[in-house]
């Protein structure tokens, strides 16, 4: 697992609590922290995030890495998760978008009694920090562009919904429980090692699996969504800061630029024949657009930069390049199982057509 380079983020203090630190965002920030040479503590049930990531994560930093399996959802579990920790980093959460129509109960569960249930373990045991990861979701149908933290709209999904008030309990906590608080709400991060995202698979790594396939990607809608892309290594540093910071709230962690989906398309298409791939270039294959999705996004990166001196220093095409990269350097029979799963995730009502 790749990691942030050291000499760009700030020190932590203390052991850590990363909760979801088997999943994507997750298993990047665990990496920066060993190599910074913290001691780190992953909680997760491993229902999304990789168990075997983990273990092998954990080879050569034994002393330092602890694997705890357990549940949000058990207070008890998360008291004694939270026992002897400065600083936690709050990234399990459940469904996505789609999905959490039909199973709004697991959403709500996870990501709004699970954060509660943390933030009061931590609030009992002591912390010293309490980082925690949302989503642009909550903006909702606020058409606003750029998206400023204190304007949202109505979510638009139940997954979205949880995602706002597990915001609220966090604000909550930092202003009548004194917990530090802060809330990084995501925008889409990319990077090597992601295979899914909030609406299911995950657009880069989507598209460049199906053309090095060969097979006309998918795009829903007609690709003139706009979405802010930010890197792993960007979102990474993020954490770091907002550790590091004395203050609480919710920050916006995004790139600060656009791009369609259909850009997207192109840029991929770009970044494979730069690395000597030898595509034929199917044209996308367009499906009706998912229901709940937001059109359009893009942060307003004023308040993380001046209050945490957050800067996204990793451009579209240099991210691109570094995820394709990553792709090619898996064996031709881990990049057909990718595409094997992302065929039966588009397949299924809430991956190809949930507003039939």
């Amino acid at each position: 697992m790749q990691s942030v380079p050291e000499e760009s983020l700030p020190p932590v203090s203390g052991t850590c609590l990363v909760t979801g630190g088997a999943g994507f965002v997750g298993s990047h920030l665990v990496a920066s922290l060993l190599q910074l040479g913290a001691e780190v503590t992953v909680m997760d049930n491993f229902s999304y995030g990789s168990r075997h990531r983990m273990e092998s994560m954990a080879k050569g930093h034994e002393e330092r890495l602890h694997l705890l399996s357990g549940s949000l959802e058990s207070l008890e579990d998360c008291v004694e998760a939270c026992q002897d920790i400065h600083t936690v980093f709050h990234y399990a959460s459940t469904g996505n978008s789609p999905s959490s129509f039909e199973e709004p109960f697991s959403s709500c569960q996870a990501n709004v009694e699970g954060s509660l249930n943390l933030l009061w373990a931590a609030w009992k045991q002591g912390v010293h920090k309490f980082v925690q990861a949302s989503s642009s979701s909550v903006y909702g149908d606020d058409s606003s562009i750029p998206m400023v933290e204190d304007r949202t709209g109505r979510p638009q999904s139940p997954y979205a919904l949880s995602r706002y008030v597990a915001e609220l309990y966090g604000d909550l906590f930092w202003r009548k429980y004194h917990l530090p608080t802060i809330t990084l709400r995501y925008f889409n991060v990319y990077g090597p090692g992601q295979l899914w995202a909030e609406q299911g698979p995950a657009v880069v790594t989507c598209m460049l699996s199906y053309l090095l396939q060969g097979q006309s990607p998918p795009i829903y809608g007609n690709g003139e969504q706009s979405r802010d892309f930010v890197y792993i290594d960007d979102a990474v540093s993020a954490n770091f800061l907002a550790a590091a910071s004395r203050r609480g709230g919710v920050y916006n962690v995004g790139s600060g630029e656009r791009y369609t989906i259909n850009e997207i398309y192109e840029e991929c298409l770009s970044v494979l024949k730069n690395l000597g791939q030898k595509i034929i270039a199917p044209p996308p294959h367009y499906l009706p657009q998912r229901f709940g999705e937001v059109n359009h996004g893009l942060a307003h990166m004023g308040r993380a930069s001046q209050e945490l001196g957050y800067k996204p220093t990793i451009t579209m095409s240099e991210g691109l390049h570094r995820t394709a990269s990553w792709l090619l350097s898996l064996s031709q029979d881990e990049r057909d199982l990718i595409y094997a799963h992302y065929l039966d995730a588009i397949a299924t009502p809430w991956g190809r057509e949930a507003n039939e």
